[in-house]
């Protein structure tokens, strides 16, 4: 599905054949079909000063765009690629070189890398962000590099226009959870609120009766239950889910992160592993209100298209690392059976997630706020299967819980040195290089 949007236009020299600077540039565009990027406005070839204003004016007739294609068809004077793209200095950029060609038996070479390094410098210096993708000789078109990078400019443009929703603020005090609304608002465009318990009990208790007997009849058809619930468990969980989910949809919030340990457990006498469980393939949702932890599980999600998750980390040994989550696991990265149990902890009791993940390769990350500049730390993996393990505290017998023995690609004793806090976003596939595009959009470090 062509979801990402596109300004195209083409840049060569005013004493090459047009026919061969327009007809190189109409092969790459054609090339992106297919893709996930729609080509909405194409501007003419840009080759002498007054072809900047026409393509200029012809781009921002109905733009609307996640990126703009700038393909350098031949060599070009830097000044036309400057003079158009100093109009749109906000959106993200892919400077496209298109190779030479053979031609009876020798090599020709139309210079656009010339072009392309020619210019580079100066958009950097205007802070445009920009990708330079050079195709080499005698290939065809390079679309699917472009379309990578369009993943991540429309998962920053995600993320400019995102909301993140927290029930409550810093669980337990932790520092790793809390963050600089205005600093993320700023650097990255997301905007983070919050709402009260208050507020989702009022709503639990308007969720309308037939949506609610629903909602548990087909709990009990597609979960697997440790102890047969009441009818009371599934009742105030469904109601509970109704009120958030709706709150979510209305809010268009792109992550969401309840206070549980302090919050809801305590004063609401419930346990929200299960909400967090059933939204979580929609959502991306992370507990302890930890807002660095779905800011970073929104942007994996954005440049994979994947459900995301978290891992909290329980345990090192010098090959791997014991991550697990006490209750929740979005739906769809659980293999088998949705398997639940009712159990408590800290003095309330509540239904818990206590499913088994997939095994695979995963991409892990975290955001730290805290210090002078933002960085993600980035990683991969292979989460395994783990084993037989259980958290202190939890009345025996105690649950199991959802989680994964990972084994980095990087020394254990390294991750340890750099890790950012205890809980990882985690998707499952290797998306780290767009993620780390993505943050060089966003002037985030990468450790």
């Amino acid at each position: 599905m062509a979801d990402i949007k596109a300004g195209f236009f083409s840049t060569g020299f005013y004493a090459y054949p047009m026919e061969i600077i327009s007809g190189r540039a109409d092969k790459a565009r054609q090339a992106l079909q297919g893709t996930r990027i729609e080509v909405t406005n194409v501007a003419d070839p840009v080759v002498t000063d007054a072809d900047i204003p026409r393509a200029v004016a012809q781009l921002k007739q109905g733009a609307d765009y996640d990126l703009i294609v700038c393909c350098v068809s031949t060599w070009t004077e830097s000044p036309k690629t400057v003079g158009v793209l100093r109009e749109f200095r906000d959106i993200p950029v892919v400077i496209w070189s298109l190779g030479g060609y053979t031609q009876n038996g020798s090599l020709v070479s139309p210079a656009s890398a010339a072009g392309a390094t020619a210019a580079r410098p100066m958009l950097e210096a205007m802070g445009i962000k920009y990708k330079m993708i050079y195709d080499p000789p005698d290939a065809p078109p390079n679309a699917a590099a472009v379309e990578d990078f369009a993943i991540v400019a429309k998962a920053a443009r995600r993320l400019r226009e995102g909301r993140i929703g927290l029930l409550g603020y810093a669980d337990m005090g932790l520092y790793t959870t809390m963050f600089n609304g205005p600093r993320l608002r700023d650097q990255i465009g997301v905007e983070v609120e919050s709402f009260d318990m208050l507020q989702v009990e009022q709503a639990a208790a308007e969720a309308p009766a037939e949506q609610v007997e629903a909602l548990v009849k087909d709990m009990r058809s597609r979960w697997t239950f440790e102890q047969e619930p009441s009818d009371a468990d599934l009742e105030r969980l469904a109601r509970i889910y109704i009120a958030i989910k709706k709150r979510a949809d209305e809010r268009n919030y792109v992550a969401f992160s309840p206070k549980c340990v302090q919050g809801m457990g305590p004063s609401m006498k419930f346990v929200p592993c299960m909400v967090l469980s059933m939204m979580g393939d929609e959502v991306h949702c992370t507990c302890e209100c930890d807002a660095p932890g779905a800011l970073t599980q929104t942007m994996l999600g954005s440049v994979s298209g994947q459900t995301t998750t978290f891992l909290e980390w329980y345990e090192f040994w010098p090959d791997r690392i014991l991550g697990g989550v006490c209750g929740f696991v979005p739906f769809g990265m659980v293999d088998g059976p949705i398997t639940v149990r009712r159990h408590g902890w800290g003095g309330f009791t509540g239904l818990i997630n206590t499913s088994q993940m997939k095994e695979g390769r995963i991409t892990l990350a975290r955001l730290i706020t805290m210090g002078d500049k933002m960085r993600m730390h980035i990683v991969t993996g292979y989460g395994h299967r783990p084993r037989s393990w259980q958290e202190l505290g939890w009345v025996p017998p105690a649950p199991r819980f959802p989680g994964l023995e990972v084994t980095l690609d990087i020394p254990v004793s390294e991750f340890g040195e750099k890790v950012g806090a205890q809980h990882y976003a985690i998707t499952y596939g290797d998306y780290s290089a767009r993620l780390r595009e993505l943050c060089r959009l966003l002037d985030i470090e990468v450790i």
